[in-house]
């Protein structure tokens, strides 16, 4: 591959630049007056000028193969052009001689074009002569039809097939187009094809898929040496494939693959990575993408508890958000985290409002992570809504002053500990304890203990104070 930018390149950009500025009748006087270069017919010349200007007439569509001989110095440049109204033409692809193709001495080109009027512009070596020649046949497939470089052009393809580009011309960008009829679930993979004579390829492939709204819904980067995949929910309608390859190289051949599979019991499975509502108590299920997203609204304020469910070994994390309106989401942290044998329980105390909530892997993805979550407020099995003191607990359930045991009981007549009462108060966020005595060393209470912690400031206001030295803090509270 050459590393420096050749005299054709650099006329190409003077070309591209010096164009944007020609006046309105730039193709009137110069592209329509092109001679016809007429298929099969081979062109010798020498240049008398910078470019030469050509007319192609394509009857139908067709698979079109230019062959260039490799002259000995610098390259030859083709720009493939249509005419778009404009005072300089619109630029379908660009073709070169190259090296990189293992033949020094020829350059073998392909595209499909559809029927129509093509301008060509070839920019030859300063003062050496170039030799071309182009061929037609019938399309080769129904996919990959130039120009396809805009939304109004996307060719249409099939599902679950992979879809292979056919033309070896270096354009930018290809677009595609497809329809999804029920909810489903939708695999984005990308990777490259290579003739057996090349050895080349680009550095890198995009290829991004949207909806009809231009919302972005799936996207892959693939290298010479990784291929790439993406998959997500998507809802039925129209969506658009964006193919884009970086660097220009001799060889743009790819390749990709949009495999659906209809979603079963659609009304329990999340609603793409554009936001799914759920509502209290209902299980929703779901497979991680790259950003799911659970929103739901809360009319009072509720201890709340979101459960994830999975059978992957993968291990994952939750993020949960306020959705202020002048802050946008705002990251909580005031909530216990735990993980039990797959499954993952949130708790926390929420104010009324919106929330978002985000589950995801802790690391990349190595395999398919399905899931279900589900929100629910806390309640207590042997606390009925009837019982003498339901509300007086619920209250300091949702303060977060009480949790209950895990079994989902709260023993409301059992027996309670100084540690345990000294726990609730210390979560009352309003007691004030302002300290009126140094602390002292009990005997059962070992310094920097976690006990030594929760007592030191009830000991320091006058709310505790031992006995015989000892503060027997797992005896029975006493009436006293």
């Amino acid at each position: 591959m050459r590393k420096c930018l050749s005299i054709g390149a650099l006329t190409y950009l003077y070309l591209a630049i010096s164009t944007l500025t020609a006046h309105a009748s730039y193709f009137e006087d110069i592209m329509a007056n092109a001679p016809i270069w007429s298929v099969n017919t081979r062109i010798e010349k020498i240049p008398t000028g910078s470019y030469d200007y050509y007319r192609i007439q394509l009857e139908e569509d067709a698979f079109v193969t230019f062959t260039f001989d490799d002259p000995e110095k610098g390259e030859i440049l083709l720009s493939l052009l249509e005419n778009s109204g404009s005072s300089h033409g619109r630029t379908l692809a660009v073709m070169r001689t190259t090296q990189e193709d293992n033949n020094s001495t020829q350059t073998v080109q392909q595209i499909q074009l559809r029927a129509g009027t093509y301008y060509v512009r070839i920019d030859g070596p300063f003062g050496e002569a170039y030799n071309a020649v182009y061929k037609t046949i019938p399309l080769q497939a129904s996919t990959d039809i130039e120009p396809n470089d805009t939304l109004a052009y996307a060719n249409p393809i099939a599902l679950n097939k992979t879809i292979k580009s056919i033309g070896s011309v270096g354009d930018e960008i290809d677009y595609y187009t497809f329809t999804i009829n029920e909810p489903s679930k939708v695999t984005l993979r990308t990777g490259y094809f290579l003739p057996n004579l090349l050895t080349h390829i680009n550095r890198r492939l995009h290829i991004d898929i949207y909806n009809e709204a231009r919302n972005l819904s799936l996207d892959t980067m693939s290298t010479q040496s990784r291929a790439d995949e993406d998959t997500e929910m998507l809802l039925p309608g129209k969506y658009y494939i964006k193919v884009v390859r970086s660097e220009e190289m001799y060889n743009p051949f790819y390749q990709f693959t949009i495999d659906a599979e209809v979603i079963k019991d659609p009304l329990i499975f999340k609603n793409s990575i554009f936001g799914t509502r759920i509502q209290a108590e209902k299980v929703v299920r779901g497979f991680l993408s790259r950003n799911d997203e659970y929103y739901f609204t809360l009319d009072h304020e509720k201890k709340l508890r979101i459960i994830v469910t999975t059978d992957s070994k993968q291990p994952m994390v939750t993020s949960l958000f306020a959705l202020d309106g002048t802050k946008g989401r705002v990251q909580l942290t005031n909530f216990q985290y735990k993980e039990q044998n797959g499954h993952y329980f949130l708790t926390t105390y929420l104010q009324p409002g919106e929330y978002l909530f985000e589950p995801k892997t802790k690391w990349s993805q190595t395999e398919e992570v399905n899931y279900t979550v589900k929100y629910e407020e806390v309640t207590y099995r042997d606390v009925p809504q009837d019982y003498q003191y339901y509300d007086e607990i619920m209250y300091l359930s949702t303060k977060g002053i009480i949790n209950g045991f895990e079994d989902g009981t709260f023993k409301p007549v059992q027996a309670i500990t100084r540690k345990q009462v000294l726990t609730m108060l210390s979560r009352y966020e309003d007691l004030q304890l302002n300290p009126i005595r140094d602390m002292i060393q009990f005997k059962d209470v070992p310094r920097f203990s976690e006990n030594y912690e929760l007592i030191y400031p009830f000991y320091r206001a006058g709310i505790v104070d031992g006995n015989n030295g000892f503060m027997n803090i797992t005896q029975n509270l006493t009436r006293a």
